[in-house]
């Protein structure tokens, strides 16, 4: 949908639209090929090539729309291995992981 506080496409808009059963299988696919390189060498590799990919680089400004409303800004200092949470620095220093919310 068209949201006035921030950009969205719809990938129909760049591309034609999938076959739905396609695009079931192929996303099944895909899933299980994440699922097996997750349980034999563990969530690192993943997030490092998520990383690579991400428009929020290390050391880049980022805020945070958490999930009681409140915003809260800080340094984007990479992803728990353990679960990909968001590492922010804030102003203090101090660091606060991220597990759910809106990045900005």
């Amino acid at each position: 949908p068209k949201l006035e506080e921030r950009k969205t496409a719809a990938v129909s808009d760049f591309v034609p639209t999938p076959d739905l059963e396609w695009f079931a299988d192929r996303l099944a696919q895909l899933f299980a090929s994440r699922l097996s390189a997750w349980r034999k060498n563990g969530l690192g590799p993943i997030l490092n090539e998520f990383l690579v990919g991400s428009i929020h680089k290390l050391g880049a400004h980022v805020a945070v729309h958490d999930t009681d409303g409140s915003r809260i800004e800080g340094v984007f200092a990479g992803l728990e291995e353990i679960d990909g949470g968001l590492r922010l620095r804030l102003a203090d220093g101090s660091q606060r992981v991220i597990r759910a919310g809106d990045i900005l």
